[in-house]
């Protein structure tokens, strides 16, 4: 995460054999949460100037791009990208021109990786619905330890009340407003409580 396509590279121009584990969206999103501002899900994978609204707000290259049919607005993108001077004097357009490079780029990581490994099923199958790669490339395995072994068990702590809490980034795609929401809803006579 965060890292830019050049360590891979890197790594398979040295022909050591790289596996990526996918741990979130950030191979198809450049924000890496499939989501928009408005929280709405997007699929990834998708054409720069269809980013920029996310990456960028609404600008004003944006809007007269989608006010263009089609073919003129693939015709200034294509251009756009052929031709780096044009896109250093619109931000827009140069946005729009890095996203295409960048999945581009990571399209050929996901590629070139020996393995793929998603911790979930939910993000094998989004992956594989991009068709980058065959979906019997993306191999399962959930994240967790195997705990069968542990022979006993450590007491917990006796309380007299529920204890509900959350741990990470308050962000909106972390759902914890949910959780605020859910928690409201439990009888007010019910003993417990929430951290956040």
């Amino acid at each position: 995460y965060h890292l830019s396509s050049s360590l891979y590279r890197a790594i398979r121009d040295s022909t050591i054999p790289y596996l990526l584990t996918l741990v979130d969206y950030f191979f198809i999103c450049p924000r890496a949460t499939l989501m928009r501002p408005d929280l709405s899900c997007c699929t990834g994978r998708r054409a720069g100037i269809e980013c920029l609204r996310c990456l960028c707000g609404e600008t004003r290259t944006l809007r007269l791009l989608r006010n263009l049919g089609d073919p003129s607005r693939q015709r200034i993108l294509r251009y756009s990208e052929r031709w780096p001077s044009l896109t250093r004097l619109n931000g827009s357009l140069q946005i729009a021109s890095a996203v295409n490079t960048r999945n581009r780029a990571f399209a050929d990581i996901l590629l070139d990786a020996v393995c793929l490994i998603a911790p979930s099923r939910f993000t094998r199958e989004l992956y594989a619905t991009t068709n980058i790669v065959p979906s019997d490339r993306i191999l399962y395995s959930p994240h967790g330890h195997d705990t069968s072994w542990l022979t006993a068990r450590v007491a917990g702590v006796p309380s007299d009340h529920i204890r509900f809490g959350y741990t990470g980034h308050i962000l909106p795609h972390k759902g914890v407003d949910i959780l605020v929401k859910a928690f409201r809803l439990l009888p007010r006579d019910l003993p417990a409580t929430l951290e956040i």
